[in-house]
């Protein structure tokens, strides 16, 4: 079995670098719920801004240079977890 892992529902922060998953469990009761995950944790990059159009919501971020869209699911199981700079390690 896949080792669970605690997400946050969080709003992104500009400049913060973030892993994202769905949630795949929920416990507790509003307004102290505590969501896991048994997926694997994506690297998404560095948080650069949120879009809401049509009732739909997306985030963009820079992942070195390449832009990675997160689209949250309808569901509302998206989640982040704040982590470290993971770039390209030079020399």
């Amino acid at each position: 079995m896949a080792q669970e892992v605690q997400i946050y529902m969080l709003t992104p922060e500009t400049g913060k670098y973030y892993k994202t998953a769905n949630y795949t469990r929920k416990s507790g009761v509003y307004p102290h719920e505590l969501y896991f995950t048994t997926e694997p944790l994506k690297y998404i990059g560095k948080f650069m801004r949120g879009i809401s159009e049509d009732g739909h919501h997306y985030d963009i971020f820079d992942k070195n240079g390449t832009v990675e869209i997160v689209h949250y699911s309808y569901w509302g199981t998206t989640g982040f977890v704040e982590v470290a700079y993971e770039g390209i390690k030079r020399n």
